[in-house]
């Protein structure tokens, strides 16, 4: 038996700009500014403003903006850069002009004010149009003085001197422009309630690409510190990875690896064989980890329907929710091609030729290239719907099995994943403009990582301050409710991604975080509650870069704990008003005894504390709170924020010798 298991992907990919080395030669003939000096641009207020960029070498250079006037000279490598004095914020539209030798160039429409860099995966991605709540809002967004520049991706094996963007002013049909549906909510959000509380023109640099880890956001040098990279940095560096940010060369790896996994038939054979061993039952969903098993890239799901005579004459309907993070599907051995739905689902159409009376085996191989793997969604979302129906559910009865014959590591890398790629064609590009700070929302490209995301966002949060030169404000979304609810408490990776933001924006200086634990989705990892994300990032802007008082800037927050008897008192900080959102006792606390044995546990408010215990724990030590990638949280102070997700114990994360 033979078969193709490239005829199961989905071919719909955009095809990322490939940049090899370009040579900027030495009679440029024009003068080339970074890319964000365009017209429309907002310039920091309050400090120096780099201006750069390259032309004919040892050419005197000038830089007129209001009046006031810069000079220097493009050194022999044919770069410059100078600095504009400090201006105050303005919102009249001036001209910046940049002459060097006999060659000018003039930027129109150039206001002054505050400058964000809004930057991560898909969460800081998702654009304005894709909240629904928000598009009435949207319809009637205008403001020629709240501008965006959203940057073209972009992949590079060195850092570029330019990228793809423009600066936009704010209408209905600017903000919907590029990206997944339009310019990031988070921004937006946090940048329009600057606008109306400061007064003075913002401007929003919109860096991102969804789905892509931290470590494609930090330079090298920035890596290197860290060693977990350093190999892949020389093989990149010596040139045996030229094709590291190819799609194509991608692709053929991708082919390669997948058709690797059972060249032979031998895996889809053995789901065949209803004597073949080594099967343990399972339902469809949840992941590997949460069913005990781990350092797995691909696994076998198998089960068995029956169809009477009259159901295996007419096309099938099978559902499946959504795989990480690639699904192949057979039906009696034969491959199916699916389609893939908005939420990440799929549905595939069985024609009657291959289908028969009686049992009908469903063989699904599903592939995980990063992190964990299995299913995740909802039982409805599992069914097998005969011709004229009704749907029978399929999301219990099914066994599965670690797959063994093909490759397990060796795995291709995305490009856009690839060590340093990101930074080098999305961040580089735009150091060092002067900037006020840089939100960041990203994270579940990393969570089987965690312990050593712990190191690896502190060094990116160094790396960029270092390219732009400044020690700039650096504020983290903590990552939403995710999954399906744990009925028992389980060691969680987002929990211990959380931490690692939690640690970082405690013991990094000029850093903070809001929380979104209380904004998720089960069944969506991407919720659509950007817009109240937003506010909550610009209250922590507001009262910590703009000076503003009384606002809120975050939920109850751990401090300290105290055995008394059974029970353990928690201490908060921020915990004025301390309360439930829903009126019922405080959800999602767990307690272990000598035995570190975790259980659910009862918990009860007192003024600014919370008291924990749990029948059957007579000795307890340790207390978490939230600790799960989706927990049932309840817990807020006066102002209605979420209480943080913390643990009193330091017992080995279960992520710790992930790299």
């Amino acid at each position: 038996m033979t078969h193709d298991i490239t005829r199961s992907l989905d071919p719909a990919y955009t095809e990322p700009v490939l940049l090899v080395g370009i040579s900027l030669g030495v009679s440029l003939k024009v003068i080339e500014l970074g890319p964000l000096f365009q017209d429309g641009m907002v310039l920091q207020q309050g400090r120096p403003c780099p201006i750069w960029g390259h032309a004919d070498p040892n050419q005197p250079v000038t830089i007129t903006f209001t009046g006031r006037t810069v000079r220097g000279t493009v050194d022999a490598q044919g770069n410059f850069k100078l600095r504009l004095p400090s201006f105050p914020s303005s919102a009249t539209p001036q001209t910046l002009t940049v002459k060097i030798g006999d060659q000018e160039k003039t930027i129109q429409n150039v206001v002054v004010g505050e400058v964000w860099l809004c930057s991560g995966q898909s969460n800081m991605e998702m654009g304005v149009d894709a909240i629904q709540s928000a598009k009435g809002d949207i319809d009637k967004a205008n403001d020629p003085l709240l501008r965006t520049f959203l940057v073209n991706h972009q992949i590079s094996a060195i850092p570029r001197p330019s990228v793809g963007g423009v600066w936009r002013e704010t209408t209905p049909a600017n903000l919907r422009q590029g990206g997944w549906a339009g310019f990031s909510a988070v921004g937006y959000s946090f940048g329009r309630r600057l606008r109306k509380e400061l007064g003075v023109p913002v401007g929003l640099i919109g860096s991102y690409w969804g789905g892509t880890p931290a470590e494609s956001w930090v330079s090298d040098e920035g890596l290197r510190g860290l060693k977990d990279w350093n190999a892949i940095l020389d093989e990149q560096k010596a040139g045996r990875e030229v094709d590291a940010t190819s799609m194509s060369g991608y692709r053929l790896r991708l082919l390669g690896y997948l058709n690797g996994l059972d060249a032979n038939g031998e895996g889809l054979r053995k789901t065949l064989d209803p004597n073949s061993t080594g099967w343990q039952d399972s339902s469809l969903l949840g992941l590997w980890s949460r069913k005990g098993i781990r350092d797995v890239r691909a696994m076998w799901y198998r089960k068995t329907f029956n169809l009477d005579a009259a159901q295996a004459r007419g096309v099938l309907t099978l559902s499946l929710p959504r795989a990480r993070e690639v699904e192949v599907l057979y039906i009696n051995g034969e491959p199916q091609r699916g389609v893939r739905l908005g939420d990440g689902s799929k549905k595939y159409f069985v024609s009657a030729s291959k289908l028969k009376v009686g049992d009908n085996t469903l063989s699904v191989l599903v592939i995980n290239l990063y992190g964990d793997g299995g299913f995740e969604g909802n039982a409805a979302q599992a069914s097998v719907e005969p011709r004229g129906g009704p749907a029978i559910p399929i999301d219990e009865g099914w066994q599965i099995t670690v797959h063994k014959t093909g490759q397990q590591g060796g795995y291709p890398v995305y490009p856009e994943h690839t060590a340093g790629a990101l930074f080098n064609g999305m961040i580089a590009p735009l150091a060092p403009y002067a900037i006020s700070g840089a939100l960041w929302y990203q994270g579940e490209s990393n969570a089987w990582r965690a312990a050593q995301y712990g190191k690896l966002l502190p060094a990116l949060i160094l790396d960029w301050r270092k390219q732009f030169e400044t020690a700039f404000p650096f504020y983290i979304v903590q990552l939403a409710a995710f999954k399906q609810p744990l009925s028992t408490p389980a060691e969680d990776d987002w929990a211990e991604l959380r931490e690692s933001q939690y640690l970082t924006a405690r013991r990094t200086p000029k850093c903070d975080l809001i929380s979104a634990i209380d904004l998720g989705n089960a069944n969506d990892i991407h919720p659509q509650q950007k817009f109240e994300l937003g506010e909550r990032l610009a209250n922590l802007g507001l009262t910590q870069v703009y000076q503003r008082k009384g606002l809120p800037v975050g939920g109850p927050e751990y401090k300290s704990f105290k055995v008394e008897g059974r029970a353990i008192r928690i201490t908060l900080t921020r915990a004025a008003g301390l309360r439930t959102s829903d009126g019922k006792a405080p959800h999602a606390f767990q307690i272990a005894g000598e035995d570190k044995k975790w259980v659910w546990a009862n918990a009860t408010i007192d003024k600014e504390s919370v008291v924990v215990s749990a029948p059957g724990v007579t000795k307890p030590i340790a207390v978490r709170y939230a600790w799960s990638a989706n927990p049932e949280v309840n817990l807020v102070n006066k102002d209605g924020w979420p209480a943080l997700p913390f643990r009193t114990d330091n017992w080995p994360r279960m992520t710790a010798n992930n790299k």
